[in-house]
């Protein structure tokens, strides 16, 4: 099974593009997650290839995307969530 459907069975919208890397082609998968869900795909990642290369980015705005809904209901009212 590809990373891409694990990251997708644990409704985390993934993204992957073909690249070229230093010393070959390598396959690049972008997703957007919660903070809080970052141990969950931290695991994911490590127990799909223990010596998986992966970056985290601050993302300050998402838009236009397959995002799972927020489960606190007072978040509609802070001002940029």
């Amino acid at each position: 099974m590809e990373l891409v459907q694990v990251l997708n069975k644990m409704n985390f919208g993934a993204t992957m593009t073909h690249g070229k890397g230093s010393t070959n082609e390598v396959d690049i998968i972008e997703t957007v997650i919660d903070r809080n869900q970052m141990k969950a795909l931290e695991d994911t990642l490590t127990g799909f290839d223990a010596n998986i290369f992966y970056v985290i980015e601050d993302v300050r705005t998402k838009q236009n995307g397959i995002f799972a809904k927020r489960k606190n209901i007072l978040t509609r009212w802070r001002v940029g969530k």
